[in-house]
């Protein structure tokens, strides 16, 4: 019986030291974390490793977009970066995108009110033409493609204009004049190339005139247009298609006159018509004039980029960066208060060698915590461009996913912290050996006790010996 406690009591004493010698096999036997997959034209890429939450049901945070250039040089590069980001915010279901022009330039501008006019001349001259009252009809038309024109930099389609033109076409052949109906024609098929009339109020005859002129249309002669604009990387939209950034050439395009509209952010749009031949590149060359807000703007922008990480030499290295903080900093901040969004995609754009890096960063602005960061490095490219675009749209999930509770950030980003007398007690291996030793002796004690008095006492009496012994868990 005294053999029997020995070993039981030893095995209790060294329980937890088996325990942890498991555990330590067991970690070191885990498979090593699945590294970063490298890309077929870049270094390895850092993925956000938390899981995506759920996005708050049945609303779409506002989200601004702010990609910033770590090297002076690197600024149109940014600036392109920017649209992919905003791009792919527009089309997720999960945000919506929210637009600083308005905020920078200090109004929208003419075209608000250009945009309404068109509108209501349009309207009057559906009700003329419904009424065959077709000089009157071609009068408000021609009012409303004067105004949609107007508003053309404030337009994200041109399908309005393409329609006006349209029915002022319907009109002209109404009252016999082919000719002017087919130049409204061709110029609707200008400003919207895939424009269809409606055949529920098209006749047979109208749409056959229609496509007639499409087919004139698409047999033009081709030319080119050549884009400048002061400063670079501004965003060229022709006939409502946007086609790039400046400096820009567009090949292809029918010969005649097109819509081009040349906008950048805390810029003034700029709307121009151009007359492209087949016979020497049109060109384009225009000034794009700051709002009042933008100096600010910009100068902010530089300050958090220059927080985010150390600006790199023009030598192409880059020095170590600084430490990061997930608050929000305070240049983005100050950025912060002139709008009204209420999620933040802050993106730093990091020239390495041929190579260019983009890190993303997405805050909530309300309380000013991060939610997310993430980062891609690609060859500066079409292809560079489309993978930045697809790694954007990747990351917006997590950056509409609604934030956890202020206690559960607490308790998944910060260990606990100690108490006023120093670390919380923790036992260890050598203590549990310890408290098994002193075990083995109590209960070797007891057992002689047990066994050497001239009359042993039963189980649960007398000196409480059975009660020790039920402890240790022998019966």
């Amino acid at each position: 019986m005294l053999r029997a406690a020995r070993l039981l009591v030893l095995a209790a004493g060294l329980w937890p030291l088996g325990l942890a010698a498991q555990g330590t096999t067991a970690n070191a036997g885990e498979a090593p974390a699945a590294a970063a997959s490298p890309t077929s034209d870049g270094p390895p890429t850092t993925r956000p490793s938390e899981p995506a939450a759920e996005p708050a049901a049945g609303h779409a945070p506002t989200t601004l977009v702010i990609v910033g250039a770590a090297r002076p040089s690197e600024r149109e590069k940014a600036r392109i970066v920017e649209r992919l980001v905003e791009t792919a915010v527009a089309r997720s279901p999960l945000l919506e995108r929210y637009d600083p022009n308005p905020v920078l330039l200090g109004e929208e501008g003419p075209g608000g009110a250009a945009r309404t006019e068109a509108r209501e001349a349009m309207a009057a001259g559906r009700l003329a033409y419904e009424n065959l009252e077709l000089e009157d009809a071609i009068s408000h038309f021609k009012e409303a493609a004067k105004r949609y024109a107007e508003a053309l930099p404030y337009l994200d389609d041109l399908g309005e204009l393409a329609e006006a033109l349209a029915f002022l076409g319907a009109a002209h052949f109404l009252l016999g004049d082919r000719e002017r109906a087919y130049q409204a024609f061709g110029a609707a098929l200008r400003a919207k190339p895939d424009y269809e009339p409606d055949r529920r109020i098209f006749s047979p005859p109208l749409v056959e005139a229609f496509e007639g002129a499409k087919w004139e249309y698409s047999e033009l002669p081709r030319g080119k247009l050549s884009v400048l604009s002061r400063p670079a990387g501004a965003e060229v939209v022709v006939d409502g298609v946007v086609r790039g950034a400046t400096p820009l050439v567009v090949e292809d395009l029918p010969t005649g006159l097109h819509f081009v509209v040349v906008r950048d952010r805390g810029r003034f749009p700029v709307n121009e018509r151009a007359k492209v031949t087949d016979v020497d590149p049109a060109t384009l060359d225009v000034a794009l004039q700051p709002g009042p807000r933008t100096a600010l703007y910009e100068s902010l922008v530089e300050q958090a980029v220059e927080a985010s990480g150390a600006r790199p030499q023009e030598t192409g290295q880059e020095p170590a960066p600084t430490a990061r903080s997930s608050a929000l900093p305070p240049a983005l901040r100050e950025l912060s208060r002139l709008f009204s969004a209420e999620r933040l995609i802050f993106g730093r754009l990091v020239p390495e060698g041929d190579r260019i890096r983009l890190e993303l960063v997405g805050y909530d602005v309300s309380s000013g915590r991060e939610i997310t960061r993430a980062s891609e490095t690609v060859l500066w490219g079409e292809a560079g461009r489309a993978r930045l675009a697809a790694f954007a749209s990747e990351l917006l999930p997590k950056v509409a996913a609604p934030l956890p509770a202020p206690s559960e950030a607490v308790a998944l980003s910060e260990p606990p912290s100690p108490g006023p007398g120093g670390p919380a007690w923790k036992p260890t291996w050598w203590m549990w050996a310890a408290a098994g030793g002193l075990l083995l002796l109590a209960g070797g004690g007891a057992v002689l006790a047990a066994s050497s008095g001239p009359s042993a006492p039963a189980p649960g009496a007398g000196d409480g010996g059975g009660e020790r012994l039920i402890l240790l868990g022998i019966p």
